[in-house]
């Protein structure tokens, strides 16, 4: 699953925020959709939350690159889903967005966006930064090159010797997922009345109930 995606974080010593950086590389070659790869994501956030405090207090910056996914695989989002991870985001885990930038994006990642609105702060946002291809530098704004990949300009080192790091930090935490899949929350004893999937997340929907120009 990992050799579908280029994945890293990358925490600077100091007040600025953690870096999270994704590109999925090799999707087609092995038939892994994004929703599939998305879960990792989260599981790397378990490992920081654990370990690294500035992570809380500092916020995260979240970099996804479009590059080599496909219209087939974006149609493959559904988007209930999407809105559930931001939702998850936001309001379990309580990570400090300050920003969430894509590069290389097509068109249709604005729509993507745009249906998941419904879930944002209004601080979200304003902090999110779609890039086509042609505005891809200005990630440079926002993010300095010491903390961003060689292969983008940067000067933290090669994209496979950053993904590579990560990888292995989530293998040495295999027993620790295992054990932690062991608690769940009780429904039954929450307080109040209970929300329906509607009262958060509004009406289901997905690409393919669009027209795209």
């Amino acid at each position: 699953m990992l050799k579908a995606s280029a994945m890293f974080f990358h925490s600077p010593k100091s007040t600025f925020p953690t870096i999270c950086f994704c590109a999925w590389i090799d999707i087609e070659r092995n038939n892994i959709s994004l929703n599939e790869i998305i879960p990792h994501y989260f599981m790397a956030a378990d490992i920081l939350i654990n370990d690294d405090d500035g992570f809380i207090i500092n916020g995260l910056i979240v970099i996804l690159d479009f590059k080599d996914v496909s219209l087939k695989h974006l149609l493959q989002f559904h988007i209930p889903t999407i809105i559930k991870y931001f939702h998850i985001v936001q309001n379990a885990y309580f990570i400090r967005i300050k920003a969430v930038c894509v590069i290389n994006a097509p068109s249709v990642v604005d729509t993507m966006f745009k249906m998941c609105e419904i879930v944002f702060s209004e601080k979200l946002k304003q902090r999110i930064y779609i890039y086509k291809k042609e505005n891809t530098h200005k990630l440079f704004d926002i993010v300095p090159k010491s903390l961003l990949p060689e292969e983008y300009g940067g000067e933290a080192g090669s994209l496979n010797e950053l993904s590579g790091m990560w990888k292995k930090k989530l293998e040495s935490y295999a027993e620790w997922f295992k054990e932690d899949e062991k608690y769940k929350s009780v429904e039954a004893l929450r307080l109040g009345r209970p929300k329906t999937y509607s009262d958060v997340f509004g009406q289901e929907g997905s690409f393919r109930q669009l027209n795209f120009d």
